[in-house]
């Protein structure tokens, strides 16, 4: 008769030895991947406020402001349709880049929205705004027009 205390003889016992460090194993891979992803987020978090405390040191331009100009510059890329990839604009929203634009309330802004811009899309804001694809009667609404790089 077999000893049943003795589980090591057991050969289903190799089976859910193995299993159990394999869970273990891909658990803790797990925990470490989250607290990676975790701190490069945070590291992504205190990088882009040090880099606006410095933009708003070197501009002039408060950082509440800065996530504003962002914001604009993002929203007149989102207004400009392009050949898919070819890149080349097709049309832009005139109405949509007028009221994004009038969110600013400074030339400096102005300024930092079109770096911020030239960033997302690599052109010139000036270039969209003055460049044929808007309508002078649009292109009169946008305040601070004389002020966009």
């Amino acid at each position: 008769m077999k000893d049943v205390t003795t589980l090591k003889n057991n050969p289903v016992y190799g089976y859910v030895k193995w299993t159990i460090i394999i869970i273990v194993v891909i658990a803790i891979v797990v925990v470490v991947a989250k607290i990676v992803k975790a701190a490069k987020a945070s590291a992504a978090v205190i990088g882009e406020k040090i880099g606006d405390e410095i933009t708003s040191s070197q501009t002039g331009v408060p950082v509440p402001r800065i996530k504003i100009c962002r914001s604009v510059a993002a929203d007149c890329e989102s207004a400009i349709t392009r050949v898919p990839f070819i890149g080349t604009k097709v049309w832009v929203t005139d109405d949509t880049i007028v009221e994004a634009l009038n969110r600013l309330v400074s030339s400096e802004e102005a300024v930092l929205t079109s770096q911020f811009f030239k960033e997302i899309s690599g052109e010139s804001l000036k270039s969209v705004v003055e460049g044929g694809f808007m309508v002078e009667s649009s292109r009169k609404k946008i305040t601070y027009r004389n002020d966009l790089v």
